[in-house]
């Protein structure tokens, strides 16, 4: 039988990664495009799969927690979430 009810989360935005930004960044401080680039087109891929496999087993239940929309806002515009200080 297996797992029926399944919880994953997306990839969150890889390029707003301190490691991201110190090696790919170039000198700056800001989120590297190319690398959210690839986690965005990951969790088009995830989501494309989980369709594919509730079609094909009707008791399976996936759920997909999006944690790449919150953090890329919070990475991209701390103030507007309540942070003060930031980079």
């Amino acid at each position: 039988m297996g797992a029926r009810r399944i919880g994953v989360t997306s990839l969150p935005p890889l390029g707003c990664l301190p490691l991201a930004i110190t090696v790919f960044g170039h000198g700056s401080n800001s989120c590297v495009p190319m690398l959210n680039r690839d986690a965005q087109m990951f969790n088009r891929k995830l989501d494309t799969v989980i369709d594919s496999l509730s079609t094909l087993y009707h008791d399976l239940r996936i759920m997909v927690l999006d944690i790449y929309t919150p953090l890329y806002s919070l990475a991209t515009s701390p103030g507007s979430e309540g942070f003060t200080e930031a980079r």
